[in-house]
């Protein structure tokens, strides 16, 4: 699959500074991030816990989600969110991969190609793999973001950590346990 850029982040801020929303970018944005595995039991109560949080960040006027391609967790709040532009065709989900190789290197490479085939857009956070590149995402995150989504299994993780990095600069940190 060739990768789409025309959609990028930087296409949805073309879009906001177009729709008046430009001093508001980072108050009507969403960050998601989420590298847990999801065992199978626990998958659709995971789910229902995204589709509040995605009901939450909505009321709250989010309308700008860019989701750290970085894991399991991640692409299940993609998948789950996808369908939502159905009743709010405003929203734009953009996904925002560590580096280029990062998608061919998961199990479920199929599977991410599908949910990424589907975003806005995406961003290339890294032109390689530095090692930390997951950490340069949610840094991304956090920038561009004024809430932020945590899905993570309660373990001292990169995600967990940047939740309690958002909440240490008063960002909207919601956090979701698998």
């Amino acid at each position: 699959m060739q990768y789409n850029n025309e959609n990028s982040d930087f296409m949805c801020i073309m879009k906001v500074r177009k729709a008046g929303d430009c001093m508001d970018f980072k108050r009507l944005s969403c960050g998601v991030t989420g590298q847990a595995k999801i065992p199978a039991d626990k998958v659709e109560s995971v789910k229902q816990k995204i589709h509040e949080e995605l009901q939450h960040a909505l009321k709250a006027g989010c309308k700008y989600f860019f989701v750290g391609f970085t894991g399991e967790a991640s692409l299940l709040f993609l998948e789950t969110a996808i369908p939502f532009r159905e009743q709010y065709p405003d929203i734009s989900i953009e996904a925002m991969i560590p580096h280029k190789e990062w998608v061919d290197e998961q199990k479920e490479k199929d599977r991410y190609y599908r949910a990424l085939g589907q975003t806005n857009g995406y961003k290339m956070c890294c032109n390689q793999d530095y090692g930390d590149n997951i950490f340069i995402v949610n840094n991304q995150l956090l920038d561009l973001c004024s809430r932020l989504i945590a899905i993570h299994d309660g373990q001292d993780t990169d995600t967990k950590q940047v939740a309690g990095l958002a909440k240490e600069m008063e960002q909207e940190a919601r956090e979701i346990l698998v």
